[in-house]
């Protein structure tokens, strides 16, 4: 790392866990040679040892162990960073949450999308981004409310809960934005 930023190169190394970068000396290197440093939610049981590696003080622990992620919507960070600090939010557009996205629901509503639109992925996730900006489960919640409103009968506008997704979207059971 010291020879990257000497050469005024970067690299960028990214985990799920903060043990990566407190167990073993490789990960000490790495933590005291970046200028830059991003946290997302974290475990609360497992943060003091990440708190402790980063040199984090109460302050910046304590607003780590406060940030969210909205699924779908936003996912707030905290930057540490040689010219300031802070907890920022990262706003998630849909095309790009559906782009990314590895949720199982998610992933099963995107396929039969696409074999809805005969392997047509631009306009699979035309669809998608359209009826279910915020991923299938929100979708399904959505779904459910709107039955749930009306008795478990047919909505005014055609949505029934008990319909697929794919039914509704192809069968004009919800209104699609444009």
């Amino acid at each position: 790392f010291r020879l990257y930023r000497k050469r005024k190169g970067i690299v960028i190394a990214a985990s799920q866990s903060g043990e990566d970068f407190y167990v073993g000396s490789g990960g000490q290197a790495i933590v005291q040679n970046s200028s830059h440093k991003i946290f997302l939610r974290q475990d609360p049981s497992k943060f003091h040892y990440t708190a402790q590696a980063f040199n984090l003080n109460e302050q910046q622990s304590s607003v780590i162990l406060r940030l969210r992620t909205v699924k779908g919507v936003e996912s707030q960070f905290f930057l540490l960073s040689d010219i300031g600090e802070g907890a920022l939010v990262l706003p998630l557009e849909p095309s790009f949450y559906w782009a990314s996205t590895n949720n199982g629901d998610d992933n099963q509503l995107f396929a039969e999308v696409l074999e809805q639109c005969h392997g047509d992925f631009a306009l699979a996730l035309k669809q998608v981004v359209a009826i279910a900006p915020y991923g299938a489960k929100a979708l399904q919640e959505q779904m459910l409310r709107m039955d749930s409103q009306n008795g478990g009968r047919r909505s005014a506008n055609g949505v029934n809960a008990q319909m697929s997704a794919t039914d509704q979207i192809f069968n004009g059971g919800i209104h699609q934005r444009n």
